[in-house]
């Protein structure tokens, strides 16, 4: 059975075989992992097709059981166009595969593949939601304190935040035609299939969890060895994913606990006032600034920059508590790995979160824009945490990601498409 996956995420195997990279730092550690598992099918011959601004042409590799092909970003795939057809027919001609499986939907690689080939054998896989996300794109801010936050930058690429809002709005029209074009869909949770089938009632859905980076499947947080009074956030660069909540309710913990430090993972939202720094910075980023002086948090928050996974690892590893504070996810992958590890966690209640947190030993829940919920919870994990017992998140967490379950639930959706598609 041959199959094909296209994606826009660069696969850490890649990296090694363009860069000789062994410290890649990115988010393609899960679909390699994935990938992994699934090749163990001797029946399967897996396929990458890659798109992606580090790509400058055209090119074939071969890995270690997997043959990649990486296309040049071009005109991007934030809008239609017919730039890819010549790679999508050639590479159907090299493969003639059985399945194409596209993973996610926010971008039009999905839909450009369906226009220049076709949907008969073409299944989707559900990431984000990218039409949803634009509608708590800034949930929880002012406009006026957005208003008042617009940086050089924004003004110098005529991008401020709202621009970013209407663009994942207008992504949400691509995606609705993709669901609406395809015959198959995987997803995860009860919030994404309640999306997809209200857009496309005649879809076949399938349920499959997702495989997690390899080295979250055999660690384990223990409170002895983390930080006391620490924070770990993956991300905080985007107003959805709600850095900005946490530092409102930054203001009721410092009283009780002064020496709480958060320390934040991605892209780094730096302190740095030279000329260069107010060049680069955002007018979220400059929104996120303006908290950190208002609420004296200067010498409470640790910006980390871009981590590899093993350096992902640690920091869960070393947090006495992970936060998602999004205002809108599916399911988030970090709160999947806080989970295997066993960290302490707490989410807002948005999305597909409430399916990965079905009781209060699998983390709290708190509702956006409720600072001082999350306040009080962040206070109870750090009275409890030296006795906190995670054995039944970590167990549900295991279970969920299960790579050989995982890796069975997608070979016999491949095996279930080839079949109607023979």
């Amino acid at each position: 059975m041959k199959v094909l996956w296209i994606t826009y995420v660069m696969m850490p195997e890649v990296m090694d075989l363009l860069l000789h990279n062994d410290t890649f730092k990115g988010s393609g550690g899960w679909l390699q992992g994935s990938a992994e598992n699934l090749i163990k099918y001797t029946d399967v011959n897996l396929s990458v097709a890659i798109v992606n601004r580090q790509i400058n042409k055209f090119t074939k590799l071969q890995g270690n059981s997997i043959k990649y092909y990486l296309i040049p970003y071009e005109k991007g795939f934030d809008y239609i166009s017919h730039c890819y057809d010549r790679y999508w027919k050639a590479i159907n001609t090299d493969l003639e595969p059985d399945v194409v499986h596209v993973h996610g939907v926010e971008s039009t690689l999905a839909l450009s593949y369906i226009k220049a080939i076709s949907a008969d054998n073409v299944v989707v896989s559900i990431q984000g939601l990218a039409g949803v996300i634009s509608k708590y794109f800034y949930a929880g801010l002012r406009t006026i304190d957005l208003l008042r936050s617009i940086s050089i930058r924004d003004i110098l690429t005529l991008k401020p935040v709202f621009y970013y809002k209407n663009d994942f709005h207008r992504r949400g029209y691509y995606e609705n035609e993709t669901i609406r074009s395809v015959k198959y869909i995987i997803g995860r949770t009860s919030w994404d299939r309640a999306h997809v089938l209200c857009e496309n009632s005649e879809v076949r859905y399938f349920h499959c969890n997702e495989t997690l980076r390899s080295n979250f499947y055999e660690r384990e947080w223990k409170f002895e060895n983390c930080l006391p009074h620490s924070i770990f956030l993956s991300h905080a660069a985007a107003p959805f994913k709600g850095a900005h909540q946490l530092l409102e309710a930054m203001q009721y913990i410092l009283p009780v606990y002064p020496d709480t430090i958060i320390r934040i993972a991605g892209h780094s939202l730096s302190l740095d006032n030279s000329f260069n720094g107010l060049i680069r910075r955002t007018g979220y980023e400059n929104y996120i600034r303006k908290l950190i002086r208002k609420n004296n948090l200067e010498d409470h928050i640790i910006f980390l920059g871009a981590l590899s996974s093993e350096q992902m690892l640690e920091e869960y590893l070393k947090a006495n508590i992970f936060i998602c504070p999004s205002t809108i996810e599916n399911s988030s992958n970090s709160v999947s790995e806080a989970q295997m590890l066993g960290v302490p966690l707490i989410a807002s209640y948005v999305g597909g979160t409430p399916d990965m947190i079905p009781n209060e030993q699998c983390g709290i829940l708190f509702r956006v824009g409720e600072h001082e919920m999350l306040a009080q919870a962040i206070m109870s994990i750090f009275r409890k945490s030296q006795s906190f017992n995670n054995s039944e998140m970590r167990h549900i967490a295991h279970k969920r990601h299960d790579q050989k379950n995982n890796a069975e639930q997608t070979y016999q959706i491949y095996k279930t498409i080839a079949n109607n598609n023979q």
